[in-house]
Order: structure tokens, then C-alpha cells, then sequence
């Protein structure tokens, strides 16, 4: 992933760049970690109940 941005945002500021990850590596990270952050929420409203 980060040599496919390196290879289309050479040129590019940095700014512009980071705006780039930044945009592709959330929503991924959120896809990934939602499901876990979901069953820890169920599971401490559980125990506080």
C-alpha cells in the first residue's frame, strides 16, 4: 500500500500525501477493528449492568 502511494504521489507535498494515507488507512482500520471494538463494548456493558 505504501509503495503504491509512494509510486503515484511522488510529486506531491507532503501534506497532500499524508491527506492520501490518511484517507485510505481509516476506513481499512476501522473495517478491521469495528467487529473487536463492538463485542468489548457489548461485553463492558454487560459487566456494568
Amino acid at each position: 500500500m505504501l509503495v503504491l502511494l509512494a509510486a503515484f504521489a511522488r510529486d506531491l507535498a507532503l501534506g497532500f500525501q499524508t491527506f492520501i494515507l490518511t484517507a485510505i488507512l481509516v476506513p481499512l482500520i476501522s473495517l478491521v477493528l469495528a467487529p473487536n471494538m463492538h463485542r468489548l463494548a457489548m461485553f463492558l456493558m454487560r459487566k456494568k449492568i
